[in-house]
């Protein structure tokens, strides 16, 4: 973990990336004065604030809860097609994120002259998108090739308290003592559901998951989480500066992304592609397809709410809400045999802490380090 925090640290020096500084105003939830602070109250106060405005005044086309619902249910959707392939070859999962950069590349291709012709962010931008970028999908495809699905479903929702680090680090963001009570309760859930997984697992298939399998998955897990969290942070600059330009950031982001991640990784790439069309799967292959038009569409989906989010908070929110869900799928599918208790108690415990999350006010009297 620490020799991946050093080459984040390095990464971001690298393309000189202003990550630091007054004029980004990226601020949580804040309690309304008339009192009204229940959930409903909110999330829709939180999704009516005003967006920041670009440098020409330009604001971001389009509302954020449309966008945030639409990415929820397509990034859920994508998760039926994505098992059925781990199903049938437990090692794609890199091999699937190369097809799916070559499909989003190959869709936007008309485009390119316009999105080159009307480029809004500095290149600096751009590394540092394709740095995160590539560093999330190194560490999260490995990550589910050695952990189960569901496993990395859940740790997927550690981004709630990585995202609070973050805005710390960055931003010297501080939070009230219930907002650290619900990043805390959520990492219990987590703590809870994964390690009742893992006891049930370990008794059907002895000795298949071992403890360094474990440990690194979920390194790998937490690592994809900081990139993640880093990667919407520098996209919600972005958009904020210079105006919303989500078909520039998918398209750079894509093709730039092909040559730093799998040249490296080709053994893992090329060999399997060759014994898929050997073997003439071609229950794989649909699947696969399924997959890759549903992830395209929730990545061009998830660019927008990113984009278009009144705050960092309200993006991770959605993200969060949308691996849980993605998690309740994932168990639902693999029934028979059922999740065992310990894993619905965590999932509800995990549910509490989102909410209290959400509930907590973030006002400048009770803000704490």
């Amino acid at each position: 973990v620490s020799i991946a925090g050093a080459r984040l640290r390095q990464g971001a020096n690298m393309v000189q990336i202003p990550l630091m500084g007054s004029s980004y105003n990226l601020e949580d939830l804040h309690p309304d004065l008339s009192g009204r602070n229940s959930i409903n109250d909110m999330v829709r106060r939180a999704s009516t604030i005003a967006e920041e405005q670009g440098p020409s005044g330009e604001k971001p086309s389009g509302a954020f809860l449309p966008a945030a619902c639409l990415s929820v249910a397509l990034g859920v959707f994508s998760v039926v097609p994505y098992n059925m392939v781990l199903q049938g070859d437990p090692g794609s999962p890199l091999f699937i994120s190369f097809v799916l950069h070559l499909v989003v590349i190959t869709m936007m291709l008309p485009r390119v002259p316009s999105i080159i012709r009307n480029r809004k962010f500095p290149l600096r931008y751009h590394a540092g998108m394709v740095f995160f970028s590539s560093m999330f999908t190194v560490l999260k495809s490995d990550a589910f090739v050695r952990l189960p699905p569901s496993m990395c479903l859940l740790l997927s929702n550690l981004q709630m308290m990585v995202g609070v680090a973050v805005q710390y680090v960055l931003f010297r963001k501080t939070y009230s003592f219930q907002q650290l009570a619900g990043v805390a309760i959520v990492t219990v859930g987590i703590a809870w559901a994964g390690n009742s997984i893992q006891r049930a697992k370990a008794q059907q298939e002895a000795g298949v998951l071992t403890a360094t399998a474990a440990l690194t998955g979920a390194a790998e897990m937490l690592g994809s989480s900081l990139c993640i969290s880093l990667l919407s942070t520098l996209i919600k600059m972005a958009n904020s500066t210079y105006g919303e330009s989500v078909e520039e950031q998918m398209f750079m982001q894509h093709l730039l992304t092909i040559p730093v991640v799998f040249p490296s990784n080709w053994s893992k790439v090329g060999p399997r592609a060759a014994a898929w069309w050997s073997a003439q799967n071609h229950w794989l292959f649909l699947n696969l397809a399924g997959n890759v038009v549903a992830s395209f569409a929730a990545r061009k989906a998830s660019a927008a709410m990113t984009a278009r989010s009144p705050s960092l908070l309200m993006t991770q929110l959605v993200q969060t809400m949308e691996s849980f869900l993605q998690l309740l799928l994932t168990a639902m599918l693999r029934v028979p045999p059922w999740p065992p208790l310990g894993f619905w108690g965590g999932a509800g415990v995990l549910v509490a802490g989102t909410l209290q999350y959400l509930r907590a006010s973030d006002s400048s009297s009770g803000k704490t380090s």
